[in-house]
C-alpha cells in the first residue's frame, strides 16, 4: 500500500515451480521395475513426488521427519513401505539424493531450470529490449546437435537418456533391458550368477524367456530350497536343457530290453 501512495508499484509476486507437467502414456524400464516391485503403490508414490518437486524452485523434495509420514499419508502407506520405495527409486535411479539430503532426478533439474531460464529471459526482454534482440539472433545462428546437451544430463522419465562421458547419449533400453533390472532386483545375490546362466542357456534352445516367464521362475525357485540346492537345481536346468525348474534327480538309465522265455521272443531272436 505504501508503494502506491508514494506514487510507486508493488513488485509482482516471483512464480515458483510449475502448474503442472507431462507424463507419457508408456513407462520406461525404471517405471517398469517401480512398478513390478511396489506395485500400484510404487506408482502413486511416484507420481506424488513429482508433484511435490515440480512445485518448488529447486526441484527437490525433503522426505526427513513429518515430511515423510505426510508423504506416506498421501499415498496411503505405511511409513516403512515410504523408506522401501525411496531405497527403489534410488536403486534405479529415479531419484538421487542431495548433500543437503533432499530428493531430486536429473529429470525434473532440467525441465525447472529450463523453464526458470524461460522466465529470467523474458524479465530480460521487457528490461532490456535492445539488448534482447541481440541475443536472440546470437543464439538462432547456434545449431543444437540431436540428443546432445551442454551440461550432459540426461532426459525425462519415460524417454531417459543416459549421460556418457563424450557428451553422448543413447537410450536407457539399449542398455538396461527389463529383464536385467528384474534380475538385478528380484533375484539373490548368491544364485544371480546361475540364474543369468540360465536365461542365457534358454536363448541358445531358441526358447527365449519373456519377462512374465522369468517372473515366475524367480518366485518358483525361491520355494526350493536354499540357496546352495537352488544353484544346483538351476545348473541341472542348464545342463539337461530343461525350460522349467525341477528337483534334483538321478540321471535316467537307459532303455533295456527284458530277455523273455515267451516262444515268441525265442523265435525273434
Amino acid at each position: 500500500m505504501a508503494g502506491f501512495l508514494s506514487g510507486g508499484f508493488m513488485a509482482r509476486p516471483k512464480k515458483i515451480g510449475l502448474d503442472y507437467f507431462p507424463m507419457d502414456c508408456t513407462w520406461d524400464e525404471k517405471m517398469q521395475g517401480l512398478e513390478l516391485i511396489h506395485q500400484n503403490n510404487g506408482i502413486v508414490w511416484i507420481v506424488k513426488f513429482w508433484q511435490r518437486a515440480y512445485q518448488t524452485e529447486t526441484g527437490e523434495v525433503d522426505f526427513s521427519g513429518l515430511f515423510g509420514v505426510i508423504q506416506a499419508n498421501n499415498c496411503r502407506i505405511t511409513i516403512e513401505e515410504h523408506q522401501k520405495i525411496i531405497d527403489t527409486c534410488l536403486q534405479l535411479e529415479l531419484l538421487y539424493k542431495t548433500e543437503s539430503g533432499l530428493y531430486t532426478s536429473n529429470g525434473i533439474k532440467k525441465r525447472i531450470g529450463a523453464v526458470s531460464k524461460e522466465r529470467s529471459d523474458a524479465i530480460e526482454r521487457k528490461k532490456f529490449p535492445s539488448l534482447s534482440e541481440d541475443k536472440e539472433e546470437k543464439e538462432s545462428k547456434v545449431k543444437e546437435t540431436p540428443h546432445c546437451s551442454a551440461n550432459n544430463s540426461e532426459q525425462l522419465p519415460n524417454n531417459e537418456m543416459i549421460p556418457l562421458p563424450n557428451s553422448e547419449t543413447i537410450p536407457l533400453q539399449e542398455i538396461v533391458p527389463a529383464k536385467k533390472i528384474r534380475v538385478e532386483i528380484l533375484v539373490p545375490e548368491e544364485i544371480k550368477e546361475s540364474f543369468l546362466k540360465y536365461i542365457d542357456s534358454r536363448k541358445k534352445l531358441k526358447k527365449p524367456m519373456t519377462e512374465h516367464a522369468i517372473d515366475l521362475s524367480i518366485k518358483k525357485i525361491s520355494k526350493m530350497g536354499d540357496y546352495k540346492k537352488q544353484n544346483a537345481i538351476i545348473e541341472q536346468s542348464i545342463t539337461r536343457g530343461y525350460t522349467d525348474f525341477y528337483p534334483i534327480s538321478e540321471p535316467r538309465p537307459q532303455f533295456q530290453i527284458q530277455q523273455s522265455n515267451h516262444p515268441m521272443y525265442q523265435r525273434l531272436t
